[in-house]
This record gives structure tokens, C-alpha cells and sequence, in this order.
């Protein structure tokens, strides 16, 4: 009997698989979606979620890669000893952004998540809320991620921007 055959996952267009309590789902992609579902959350489900989810881990890890970089080649970026206030400051202000920028992004997936969860009829995060309430929320969170991110690279290329300019005035002349 199909009741008794595990859950697997199909690909598009979606099908009909039995779940071991008897329930039905309906299964879209790789996503598990339960039957009383409205059409508009299963087209979230489908496709806005796994697009979101991935251009977060994908954002997350430039990020990541950044900051880590940037801290290791920080003394190519401004020699610590030497370097003005400003110089300072400015890259600590850029490796600030760059981890509030980390947090906003890693919020937005967790959000993501949630309503994802909302979407699907899940009762374990039972906020009282629809999942575009935690879409919105999500989106919100990206864009601050997105805006600080951009205020970090410009920052970084601003505290290098003096010592680039004066490596350039000390080339020799030909």
C-alpha cells in the first residue's frame, strides 16, 4: 500500500505522495508541501523560498570571505604603525559593517525559514501571523544586509585610498 512506502522526493510537476498517518502532500521540487496549502504559499514554497534561501548562504559566505580576508591582509590594506586615526577608525568601521551586515543576512535566512514553516500550515512557530508577515520581515532584513555590505566596501576602499595614492606618486617617473 502507498501509506506504507517512505516519503520521496519528486521533481516538477508536482505529485501526490501518502504520508504514513494517511494524511496526503503534495510534493513540489524537493518541498514537502501539506495538501490545505493555499496555491499562493505552494508557489512560495516552490520557488521564492529556495531562491531566497540560496542567495542567502551564497551572500553569507561572500561575507564571510570578505571580513576574513580583510582581517588577515590588514596590514596590506593600512600599516597599523604609521596610519592616521582616520585610516584606523574607518577600517574598524568597515569591519564593523561587514559583521552587521553578517547578522542582518543570517536574520533574514532564519526569518526566511519561518516563513517558510508559516507557509507549509507548520504549528511550531505559531506567531499568529501569515508567512508574507516573516516574507516581509525576511526581505527587510536582506536589504539593510545588502545596504551595510555596500557601506563596508566603500568604507575599506576609502581607508586604502590614501596609501594607494601615495604608492602611486612615489612610482618613478619614465
Amino acid at each position: 500500500m502507498a501509506a506504507d512506502r517512505p516519503l520521496q522526493a519528486f521533481r516538477f510537476p508536482a505529485q501526490r505522495a501518502f504520508a504514513r498517518d494517511g494524511g496526503n502532500f503534495d510534493l513540489v521540487g524537493i518541498v514537502y508541501i501539506h495538501p490545505n496549502v493555499t496555491e499562493e504559499a505552494k508557489i512560495f514554497l516552490a520557488f521564492q523560498y529556495p531562491e531566497v534561501k540560496d542567495l542567502c548562504k551564497q551572500f553569507l559566505t561572500l561575507i564571510s570571505g570578505i571580513l576574513v580576508f580583510s582581517i588577515a591582509f590588514s596590514e596590506k590594506i593600512i600599516d597599523f604603525q604609521r596610519a592616521r586615526l582616520f585610516q584606523r577608525l574607518s577600517l574598524l568601521v568597515s569591519w564593523a559593517l561587514l559583521m552587521i551586515s553578517f547578522v542582518a543576512c543570517g536574520s533574514g535566512l532564519y526569518f526566511i525559514f519561518i516563513a517558510a514553516e508559516s507557509a507549509n500550515g507548520s504549528i511550531i512557530y505559531n506567531y499568529g501571523h501569515d508567512f508574507k508577515y516573516f516574507t516581509r520581515i525576511s526581505y527587510t532584513l536582506l536589504d539593510f544586509a545588502g545596504v551595510s555590505f555596500v557601506a563596508a566596501l566603500l568604507t575599506l576602499v576609502f581607508t586604502a585610498l590614501p596609501n594607494v595614492l601615495g604608492k602611486i606618486k612615489r612610482l618613478p617617473k619614465q
